[in-house]
């Protein structure tokens, strides 16, 4: 995307939810889950839970707790935002 824009989905309890997106970023959802993939300078990915906290993993792996949170479709992960650098991109 070249301008931020407000992406709108659905989550879990099958409500209309929005999530702001940066420009240059990727946004989808996973088990009703938004997902932001964006270029950084460090790569690790930050969870945002619902109840306002969130946790920073230093690295590109979700842990087998978290994983097993959105593949259960648990309502308390709001959003995953995944830094990435441009040497994990793959050239083409």
């Amino acid at each position: 995307m070249k301008e931020e824009k407000e992406i709108e989905f659905v989550n879990h309890a099958k409500e209309r939810g929005r999530i702001k997106v940066n420009p240059g970023a990727m946004c989808f959802t996973y088990c009703q889950i938004p997902i932001i993939y964006q270029l950084s300078n460090k790569a690790n990915i930050k969870v945002d839970f619902k109840n306002g906290h969130s946790t920073e993993l230093k690295s590109l792996e979700l842990d087998k707790e978290l994983s097993a949170k959105i593949f259960q479709r648990s309502p308390d992960i709001s959003a995953i935002k995944v830094s990435i650098t441009k040497n994990e991109l793959i050239p083409f």
